[in-house]
């Protein structure tokens, strides 16, 4: 008798065992599923973000604390004439350079740009300014609106790049500038 109560006892105490690394499995399993609905939901917006992005008219470029391209968007492509490939991977002067052999950049504004983006990248400011562009594949010149400003990412400090294409904005106001020029001299006239 005392050797059925000994296994008895060992059967509650292996069942209780048993039921401890059940319940164990059942909280590492709602566990796993909280972390794998997080990560769907990172997967998802991540997707998301990366569509506006790739999408967006406006030209957005990441780059590294190393000066690297990281990311270039469809809107640069069509503002600039440099494809992704041309760009991505590689240095951001040597990106620019590209469009500062083409463009009209005297060297002390080509000088100001590399120190405004020199002290964006090392976190010093934010800035934005309002340029002439040349298109190298179509020739066009294009007004773009630039804004550089810093981003931290794991506690590194990298740099973002939007710009706008505002050439009909510009053309607008050239012409509204031309139409009152017009009116004044016919005025003067009169």
């Amino acid at each position: 008798m005392d050797n059925l109560k000994d296994i008895i006892r060992q059967l509650e105490e292996e069942n209780s065992l048993l039921k401890k690394q059940l319940s164990q499995l059942e909280a590492d399993q709602k566990e796993y599923r909280k972390e794998h609905e997080i990560a769907i939901h990172l997967a998802e917006t991540e997707g998301i973000l990366r569509s506006i992005v790739d999408n967006s008219l406006d030209g957005i470029v990441l780059i590294g604390e190393d000066n690297i391209v990281k990311e270039w968007n469809r809107g640069f492509v069509d503002m600039l004439g440099i494809s992704k490939a041309e760009a991505v991977g590689k240095n951001l002067w040597e990106v620019f350079n590209l469009i500062f052999a083409l463009d009209t950049y005297s060297k002390e504004e080509i000088e100001d740009i590399r120190s405004r983006m020199n002290d964006i990248i090392s976190c010093k400011q934010q800035t934005n300014f309002v340029r002439k562009i040349v298109n190298l594949k179509t020739r066009q010149i294009r007004t773009i609106h630039t804004i550089y400003f810093p981003v931290y990412q794991s506690g590194i400090c990298t740099m973002c790049i939007v710009c706008r294409d505002i050439t009909v904005l510009d053309k607008e106001k050239e012409t509204t500038v031309e139409k009152e020029r017009l009116q004044v001299q016919v005025n003067i006239m009169s």
